[in-house]
């Protein structure tokens, strides 16, 4: 295009051909090219990259750019339009080369009015109009606006890199987002696939339990029928006898048939008791094979869900000196008198809690806590590490995953800052869920299965299941805190 010329495809060139866009496309890196020109490029490379700014990428993928082909078109049009008014075009380049002389004095502007901002000729520097002014050369006027635009140019390049910086973050997270949004939903279709194989492998067994019943019942009544058939065909022909006997005219003969047909007859009524009838069992056992309605199967249910600790025990080795823990380790009380106990590292000194033995560090656990009659208490979770001497926040910025009661009817779960939950049933137990790699503490109520808190963090190390059962208010808060331990 010649120098000097207003084309309005001036910036609508591929920079391949250095023609005018065909079938422009946009690249991941924002620069557009002819679908042709990048395919030629593209063609013999193993690697995908931009032409213009050399950004590589795994994936051969570009994509139509639709607003840039409108643009074209009205762009087309409108040249079309600007060829029938050329002069009207040749008139103002004329008038854009005026302002190189002072319109006043018709001199070269040679000079810069700093207080006006304006150039002037030597002329107009000496009249009146610019009386008292300062003034700078043309090229020196025009270096300081020079180094002020390199001034303004530096913010503006350093708040472009801050934007390429957000615009790569952003990306990440997006491409993060995208990858976890696919791994829950694999998560989600590999654990339906539990269930669904729970439920036909269960569908199966009632099916066969159901036969086999249904075989033997069938194989009584059958049984049953064939000896109904039996008596039913003996009592026939001992009346088809007798209608034979009473057809008879031999007076003698009738006589004689007569004591054998009654004698049979009277052994037959004597000795031949009619069976009863047999009835199947399928509707005694309705309620067997009313799968959905049953406890134990809904207990099956859950622990296929979630993976349940067999059996979750307290750690006496951290346990806080005034409290009582049970032989089998599962319970855990209050009391004000302190026992005389080693000061374990690990042991709680201020805090009436107690953590479990066992420790995750992987996998989904599950698990429950007995809270029934109490009106304080303190359910959840705490990382190894965490501090176990004197007084601190216990929330997640220590390490303490834990949702709590107070005052009878007061539920906080200790998230980064205490969470308010309004609960309208009152659990009478909790049950804690751990998702290691998902990063999730779950908190619901294990009597409807309703859910109430979840956590989110990272987890690097291993995780403990933490209680505590607080004090004893004049007997109001004396019932133990018990682990369930779910029967499969």
């Amino acid at each position: 295009m010649a120098t000097g010329k207003v084309d309005l495809y001036e910036d609508l060139s591929c920079s391949v051909c250095l023609d005018v866009f065909k079938d422009p496309v946009i690249l991941e890196c924002g620069h557009n090219f002819c679908r042709s020109c990048i395919d030629k490029a593209w063609k013999e490379k193993e690697i995908a990259s931009c032409p213009e700014c050399r950004t590589e990428w795994p994936v051969k993928k570009y994509t139509i750019n639709r607003v840039l082909a409108k643009m074209l078109e009205k762009a087309r049009v409108i040249q079309e339009d600007m060829k029938g008014e050329k002069p009207q075009q040749d008139q103002k380049r004329h008038c854009a080369l005026e302002p190189q002389q002072c319109l006043e004095h018709k001199e070269p502007l040679k000079l810069f009015c700093q207080e006006d901002e304006s150039l002037i000729c030597v002329i107009c520097m000496v009249s009146q109009k610019h009386a008292g002014h300062t003034f700078l050369p043309l090229l020196e006027a025009v270096s300081m606006f020079q180094n002020k635009l390199k001034e303004i140019s530096s913010p503006l390049e350093l708040k472009l890199k801050g934007t390429k910086v957000l615009e790569n973050q952003q990306q990440q997270m997006i491409s993060d987002f995208q990858n976890k949004s696919l791994r829950l939903e694999q998560h989600i279709t590999s654990e339906f696939a539990k269930l669904h194989r729970l439920l036909q492998d269960k569908e199966q067994s009632l099916i066969e339990q159901l036969k086999k019943e249904t075989a033997g019942s069938l194989g009584k009544m059958k049984d049953n029928l064939k000896d109904i058939n039996v008596k039913h065909c003996i009592i026939q022909d001992q009346l088809t006898d007798i209608q034979l006997t009473l057809q008879l005219e031999d007076p003698v003969k009738l006589l004689r048939e007569f004591r054998d047909h009654e004698k049979r007859c009277m052994q037959s009524l004597k000795e031949d008791v009619l069976p009863d009838v047999i009835r199947g069992n399928c509707d005694n056992s309705r309620e067997m094979y009313n799968y959905f309605l049953h406890h134990d199967d809904w207990n099956a249910w859950k622990c296929n869900m979630r993976t349940v600790p067999s059996p979750l025990t307290l750690d006496p080795d951290t346990a806080h000196a005034k409290l009582i823990l049970s032989k089998d380790l599962t319970s855990v009380r209050y009391d004000s008198v302190r026992q005389d106990l080693s000061d374990s590292p690990k042991r709680f000194d201020y805090y009436i809690s107690v953590l479990g033995k066992e420790g995750f560090n992987s996998g989904r656990h599950y698990w429950e806590v007995e809270v029934k009659n109490k009106t304080e208490w303190d359910v959840g979770v705490t990382r190894q590490s965490s501090n176990r001497k004197g007084c601190f926040e216990m929330n997640a910025k220590h390490g303490y995953w834990i949702m709590m009661l107070r005052n009878g009817n007061k539920y906080i779960a200790e998230d980064s800052s205490s969470v308010d939950l309004n609960l309208t049933v009152k659990p009478q137990r909790i049950g804690v869920y751990l998702d290691y790699e998902g990063g999730e503490v779950s908190l619901s109520n294990a009597d409807n299965m309703s859910h109430i808190y979840t956590f989110t963090d990272k987890f690097t190390e291993r995780i403990y299941p933490y209680f505590c059962p607080c004090f004893n208010y004049e007997g109001n808060n004396a019932v133990p805190m018990k682990l369930v331990h779910l029967k499969l």
